[in-house]
């Protein structure tokens, strides 16, 4: 599991994205919940291919990548975060 909280860490989730077609991550929706997605999921390029988009963007939302969905899931747990899962990508 990767925690990319800073703006800095844009290219990092990009590259994590493109070498992990089968992974997962937690975006941030407010101070108290995120949302579980699945690589390849359609919130993160529909403004096009890897738009600086608040979805995307690591300066906006802080994304928790990895490939175990259910360590994503006891992060939320742990962190009080309200885990939301997408209804695009189905998680």
């Amino acid at each position: 599991m990767i925690e990319l909280r800073t703006s800095d860490k844009d290219q990092e989730f990009k590259d994590w994205h493109s070498q992990n077609p089968e992974g997962f991550y937690l975006n941030e929706q407010g101070k108290d919940a995120v949302m579980l997605h699945k690589v390849g999921c359609w919130h993160l390029q529909r403004s096009g291919p890897w738009s600086e988009s608040d979805d995307f963007c690591t300066t906006t939302k802080f994304k928790i990548v990895s490939n175990n969905r259910e360590e994503l899931e006891t992060w939320a747990e742990l962190e009080n975060k309200k885990l939301d899962l997408c209804g695009h990508c189905k998680v």
